[in-house]
């Protein structure tokens, strides 16, 4: 039993401990295609916040979008990602993910897909995110901004136009400062209350999948389905 729990997590370990932080995009690179590869047959347009080293816009192109939009609130990561991906049908823009996505929202016409991951991250060797002087001023000491899920939700569902799909990325940070120590229950219900019986949630991996009845969310190996049932139980019995 413990093995299976920490299959996951171990591998994971290992991949940043010896081959560092590009390794652990590498890894995430096969896994966000695996879930985008069926999406793009569904949606055309993926808008995702949170840039941070361009691999996720990399992912969506190659899986078949035919679109990419990202934001960043760090500037550095934003001309970092422009410059990668100049003459491609994507575009960076620079702010938070809030202002840019009540921005983008009146020009969304058709059903998309929304990969939010723009919440606090440590400091890393190659961009320093939320300690860097490229930070628009004032915040990286806005601690509102760092997890900025629940308005990022609300502006995608109350826009006007329902069928979106939102992949919320690094679901194991609810409950702790990375998404300031928001629930996942807490986003369920909003879903709910916004959108009552439309949206269904599934897991593949580390994402949370909030999409539209009828739409075909990819399914992780069984193995790992049951991994995180059991590692939920065993949480729930040492409380």
């Amino acid at each position: 039993m413990i093995s299976l729990i920490a299959r996951e997590e171990i591998w994971y370990f290992a991949i940043i401990l010896f081959q560092g932080v590009r390794g652990y995009e590498r890894l995430n690179l096969g896994s966000s295609k695996a879930l985008y590869s069926p999406l793009s047959r569904q949606y055309k347009c993926l808008i995702e916040t949170g840039t941070w080293l361009g691999d996720g816009i990399q992912a969506a192109l190659e899986s078949g979008f035919r679109q990419v939009i990202s934001c960043d609130i760090n500037e550095e990561l934003v001309m970092q990602a422009r410059s990668r991906f100049q003459n491609q049908p994507v575009q960076v823009h620079l702010g938070s993910s809030e202002q840019v996505l009540k921005t983008l929202m009146w020009d969304v016409s058709e059903p998309t897909v929304f990969f939010l991951d723009a919440h606090a991250m440590p400091p890393s060797s190659e961009a320093q995110v939320f300690s860097a002087a490229t930070l628009l001023p004032g915040h990286e000491d806005d601690q509102s901004l760092q997890c900025p899920l629940q308005q990022e939700i609300k502006i995608i569902l109350e826009s006007g136009y329902s069928g979106h799909t939102i992949l919320i990325d690094d679901r194991q940070c609810f409950d702790t400062w990375l998404f300031h120590y928001l629930s996942e229950e807490t986003i369920r219900a909003q879903v709910e209350s916004l959108c009552p019986g439309r949206y269904s949630f599934s897991y593949f991996r580390n994402v949370l999948c909030i999409s539209p009845i009828g739409i075909k969310i990819p399914r992780e190996a069984s193995y790992l389905l049951i991994a995180r049932k059991a590692k939920k139980l065993l949480k729930i019995m040492r409380h």
